[in-house]
């Protein structure tokens, strides 16, 4: 019984340390409520922009840049607005502030809400990313640690079905990193073709290792008590 006592405390430990160390990342302004406005607006606060005929934050309903709005969003009353036309066809990407550290061997999970609108779904789109960027210094330079290829929606709709999944080798251990999310568009049906983005989330869990480390230390911590 005392046996199954201490087993029973240990697994619990173990399920409290998935609890206490697998969690969301914040992202700041990971649904784009700010600035809080009823127009369209250029620039996203807390990311960086770049490329695009217009990028900035729109709320529903509202024609953001140059034409063309959502009906609907998957969180709060705004989203992240890109277009590009013929007169722009440069690759537009958002890129988050910098989120941390990598961990070695943790896996971290990048889901985004991915709209459309304008004239899209066609061979036109082009090439939409969600990508995990890694640097060795936190003002150095940022490459691709991993992506995602995402297939953009109906035109007017959402999708967060697609997400970026990343198991940190250790030679990234100790890259900070950020979130981007990008779009190189092609250049053929180029009248306001749009991406949307909206509902940023990442989520990290840690390698298994970790977490057995943590419950057999839990053990021993219980089997002192005992002792005692």
């Amino acid at each position: 019984m005392r046996n199954l006592s201490i087993l029973a405390c240990a697994l619990g430990i173990g399920l409290l340390a998935v609890h206490v160390q697998a969690g969301i990342i914040p992202v700041p302004n990971p649904s784009f409520e700010s600035p809080s406005t009823d127009v369209y607006v250029g620039g996203i606060p807390d990311w960086t922009t770049s490329g695009g005929r217009d990028v900035g934050v729109c709320p529903v309903g509202v024609s953001g840049g140059a034409g063309g709005s959502m009906s609907t969003v998957p969180d709060g009353n705004q989203y992240a607005y890109t277009l590009c036309d013929r007169g722009n066809w440069s690759p537009t990407d958002i890129q988050s502030a910098v989120l941390g550290q990598i961990q070695a061997g943790d896996t971290y999970t990048l889901n985004v809400s991915v709209g459309t609108l304008g004239n899209k779904k066609d061979t036109a789109i082009g090439t939409v990313l969600i990508r995990l960027l890694g640097a060795d210094t936190q003002d150095g330079a940022y490459a691709e640690l991993a992506s995602q290829a995402i297939t953009p929606p109906a035109k007017d709709a959402w999708d967060s079905t697609q997400p970026l999944v990343y198991t940190a080798p250790a030679g990234d251990a100790g890259k900070y990193f950020k979130i981007s999310l990008y779009w190189e568009y092609s250049g053929g049906n180029y009248q306001d073709s749009g991406i949307e983005w909206d509902n940023v989330q990442l989520i990290s869990v840690p390698e298994p290792v970790t977490l057995a480390m943590l419950a057999v230390g839990g053990l021993a911590v219980l089997r002192r008590r005992r002792a005692a």
